[in-house]
């Protein structure tokens, strides 16, 4: 009993981590960089994915990306000021994750 119990146990955790890394290699593969609101257009008009970019903190840019472009933030990284934000070309106080839902 012992050694199916732990073959068992190495397969399950072969099986998680395989799984994880499959997760981990598409996000990665669908994740993309946007410099400006054009950029962030064109990803989004194409294959779409997850687009990271500066955002200012705004409602009101926040807002302009739901509107138009049917994205909303998913994560928000803080990193102080940076880069303009993709939207309003201000200060970017966070790195924002951007994707749309299907």
């Amino acid at each position: 009993r012992g050694a199916i119990a732990e073959t068992l146990r190495e397969l399950l955790e072969a099986i998680q981590t395989g799984l994880f890394q499959r997760a981990l290699a598409f996000r990665e593969s669908h994740t993309f960089r946007a410099g400006d609101y054009a950029e962030l257009t064109a990803l989004f008009d194409g294959d779409g994915g997850f687009v990271e970019a500066a955002w200012c903190g705004s409602a009101g840019c926040e807002a302009k990306v739901k509107d138009e472009l049917k994205a909303t933030i998913r994560v928000l990284k803080e990193n102080g000021p940076g880069a303009p934000c993709v939207v309003c070309g201000d200060t970017g106080r966070h790195t924002a994750v951007f994707a749309r839902t299907y």
